[in-house]
């Protein structure tokens, strides 16, 4: 099972690679076709009317894909309250109780999700050149961070089962959050491992 779950990792750590490569890429396009809508409004008055529209539809999917990356690297928000207090298999345990919480959310808003991309799928974009559903850049972004948070908590479910270990939990952030996070400053952690 140990082949299978790290094969599993290394799939997922991929995934990772491409959601950080697209983000970068989404957010290029936000900041080029905004400076390109300065330039055409302010130096030649010609304003487009596509750039809003464009920088929006980026957004929500960097912000969608964001949350599924940030899962793989252990980037959300966590509440270490009890951290000091409890013992390697209490922190085992909470963080097995917090991946099946985000299971199940991220489990029931994918099964609810189907029924509004089709309804969304009626309406289209409003200026951009060529017609595309709304789905695209509403309820498709939320679908797919839903799958992949569901791949990863799936995957460190399995982790904290099988191995019960805590380095296989963060095996997709930075080695340093493996151990002390506050030991290393955040300026020369690395995105990825």
């Amino acid at each position: 099972m140990s082949a299978l779950l790290r094969a599993y990792a290394g799939l997922l750590r991929w995934i990772g690679y491409a959601e950080a490569g697209v983000l970068t890429l989404l957010m290029a396009v936000i900041v080029l076709s905004i400076a390109f809508q300065v330039i055409m409004r302010f130096i030649f008055g010609h304003p487009m009317v596509w750039v809003e529209e464009v920088s929006t539809y980026a957004f929500v999917w960097i912000t969608f894909m964001g949350a599924a990356l940030g899962l793989k690297q252990v980037k959300h928000v966590k509440v270490e309250l009890l951290n000091d207090r409890l013992t390697p298999d209490g922190h085992r345990k909470i963080k097995l109780i917090g991946y099946v919480a985000v299971l199940a959310a991220v489990g029931f808003l994918a099964f609810k999700t189907p029924g509004v991309i089709r309804i969304e799928s009626f309406s289209y974009t409003v200026s951009l050149p060529i017609e595309i559903p709304r789905a695209w850049f509403y309820s498709i972004p939320l679908l797919y961070c839903c799958l992949m948070m569901a791949a990863t908590a799936i995957y460190e479910i399995l982790a904290l089962l099988v191995q019960g270990d805590e380095d296989v939990l963060v095996s997709f952030a930075p080695a340093e959050e493996m151990h002390d996070p506050s030991d290393v400053p955040a300026a020369t952690q690395p995105v990825m491992s």
